[in-house]
């Protein structure tokens, strides 16, 4: 195994021209067994069509460490494309995500032995991750509790109900959006899928990346009617999420912060 990166959670790597791994050096609370999840999140989205590496192996190491063996899918990143290629290559991906729906039962985390998601509702999966997430930061002072009191009386009023679940990416960015030779457009690293609302991940996209060419391309391939009271709420819950996770890994979260004290601001004012 040559050509390792240690990144935060996984070490990765390349087997020759078309095999690449994962290993995974952290075990999550919440998502013990992220590559298991990855590999039945990638069987299902190849399943219905989308454009996403074959599974080739999936073991645990001697030290007990999830080993994942992927299709090697050598291609390259979107950002230096002009503005109309990259919205097209946004479009396709917001064409291809929005389709995985009936997928499996239930919403939020994914059991790794039933493949369904561990919560009944929608609405409950997310009360109980902004109360979880969101009592951090009050600890941490980066929100207030009645700001995070505010959030959670929002979930409880606004209509989230869904017909069905939809497995949703989660960390759709242009690092994990690959094109290769032929212009075909593919959508790596599926560890963080969870079930639920297609519209969440083009909200975690604009609270990261904002609103410019890229999720505009993204919006017309999802093609999604929406409230904005929704979206912005989906933002502030993705934030909170992504927010702990950068405290707990030691990573910048300033600009993130800024985002999510601006966005609670903004529901505010609509509510």
């Amino acid at each position: 195994m040559k050509k390792e990166r240690r990144g935060r959670l996984n070490i990765t790597g390349f087997v020759g021209e078309k095999e690449m791994y994962k290993i995974a050096t952290v075990k999550e609370e919440k998502k013990p067994h992220r590559l298991e999840i990855e590999r039945w999140a990638l069987a299902q989205a190849r399943n219905m069509g989308i454009n996403v590496p074959a599974v080739i192996d999936y073991y645990l190491n001697d030290n007990g460490q999830e080993v994942l063996v992927l299709e090697r899918i050598k291609g390259f990143n979107i950002y230096h494309l002009s503005s109309q290629e990259k919205a097209k290559y946004m479009f396709s991906v917001g064409r291809q995500m929005v389709t995985l729906s009936n997928i499996s039962k239930g919403f939020g985390w994914i059991d790794y032995n039933s493949k369904a998601g561990e919560y009944d509702s929608w609405q409950g999966f997310l009360f109980d991750y902004v109360k979880d997430y969101g009592e951090r930061l009050v600890s941490v002072g980066i929100i207030q509790s009645k700001e995070l009191k505010f959030i959670t009386e929002i979930l409880k009023t606004l209509n989230l109900d869904l017909g069905t679940p939809y497995l949703v990416h989660r960390d759709i960015k242009p690092g994990n959006i690959l094109v290769d030779a032929k212009k075909k457009i593919w959508v790596v690293d599926w560890e963080n899928a969870f079930l639920g609302d297609p519209l969440y991940d083009l909200a975690t996209f604009g609270g990261s990346y904002g609103h410019g060419v890229l999720w505009s391309g993204l919006l017309s391939g999802y093609g999604l009617n929406y409230s904005l009271m929704k979206y912005h709420l989906y933002q502030t819950i993705s934030l909170i999420g992504t927010i702990n996770f950068c405290i707990k890994y030691r990573t910048p979260y300033l600009k993130r912060e800024k985002r999510l004290k601006k966005l609670i601001e903004v529901l505010m004012k609509g509510s």
